[in-house]
């Protein structure tokens, strides 16, 4: 996707710290071919490249200039993208676009539920998983606050500028998600079966999430958008238990044998335990996806209260 701007953070400083690149130094011989390689040190002082420190973690901005690929085709080809079809097919002129709330995994959360993922028997289940791109590099996950919209060219800055209103007046601060449970969901918009973590706010009843939707419904409805979580026969309460994350997929239709096997997987009291402490996700945001260009919006007060420049008070 093309570049877009964001902010200056705590990365771009960091360049002002490295030391200046020393001169080659010139070989005393007259060849010209390559100079030697230099030693390896030995001594209590040397370092060893298993001692070496761990690169930093990404910035969240960079999610955002890299959420799809910069060459896009407006070709559907399924075997580019592990036997999958789009939800809306290509027009030029319309702009795929996407209302969500972004969760990175840190990397213990990321290892706990790649470990137990590699659990379930892909002979009963042949899964893939979120957690990793094509190349296995992690990238973020998501709750879904809109569905797959199709906005024309003449529409779509005034439905961001709208989305981007209804956040600020909303009176919503930033709030924490927990997880409820694991769960398939076989998708009536694909084929696909999906294995999702339920979320639920703080007083379990996901009241910030579910005024977010109304509003966002709202806006879709007059833009002749598709609403999200609002068929027929779906009530408030069905609602406010709909929010998940999910974390992989399978074209399989969702059979008693599966249910029983990622039950043994998930379902330990152990296993609960931990993803109920380890995984909170600390809402702050939510992005705006239109084509190839994400927009982060801020919640009222940015941060969460009983914080000062990012520290507990």
């Amino acid at each position: 996707m093309g570049l877009v701007d964001y902010s200056s953070s705590s990365s771009d400083s960091e360049s002002d710290d490295l030391p200046p690149a020393k001169k080659p130094r010139q070989s005393s011989s007259s060849s010209s071919g390559p100079a030697p390689l230099p030693r390896p040190r030995s001594g209590p002082n040397s370092e060893s490249p298993d001692k070496s420190q761990s690169l930093p973690p990404l910035p969240p901005q960079f999610y955002d200039l890299y959420a799809s690929t910069v060459r896009t085709t407006t070709i559907d080809s399924p075997s580019l993208h592990q036997n999958r079809t789009r939800q809306i097919p290509h027009i030029p002129g319309q702009w795929p676009s996407f209302l969500y709330i972004e969760y990175i995994p840190p990397p213990q959360t990321f290892n706990l539920l790649s470990s137990l993922l590699t659990k379930l028997p892909p002979s009963i289940i042949p899964i893939t998983s979120f957690l990793t791109n094509d190349l296995k590099v992690p990238q973020p996950l998501h709750i879904s606050l809109s569905r797959t919209l199709s906005l024309p060219t003449s529409s779509k800055d005034s439905f961001l500028k709208r989305i981007q209103t209804a956040v600020s007046t909303s009176d919503i601060h930033p709030f924490s998600l927990h997880i409820t449970g694991v769960k398939w969901h076989r998708s009536s918009e694909s084929d696909r079966s999906f294995l999702v973590l339920r979320v639920k706010s703080d007083d379990d009843s996901n009241s910030e999430l579910s005024l977010l939707l109304q509003r966002f419904n709202q806006i879709c409805k007059e833009y002749s958008q598709p609403e999200l979580y609002t068929d027929e026969g779906v009530d408030a309460e069905d609602v406010e238990t709909a929010f998940h994350v999910s974390i992989g997929w399978s074209f399989s239709q969702v059979t008693d044998e599966i249910t029983r096997e990622t039950e043994k997987v998930f379902g330990e009291e152990k296993v609960r335990e931990n993803i109920e402490r380890e995984i909170e996700i600390e809402v702050e945001s939510l992005k705006a996806r239109i084509g190839n260009v994400v927009t982060n919006i801020e919640l009222p007060n940015g941060k969460k209260k009983g914080n000062l420049f990012g520290m507990g008070l």
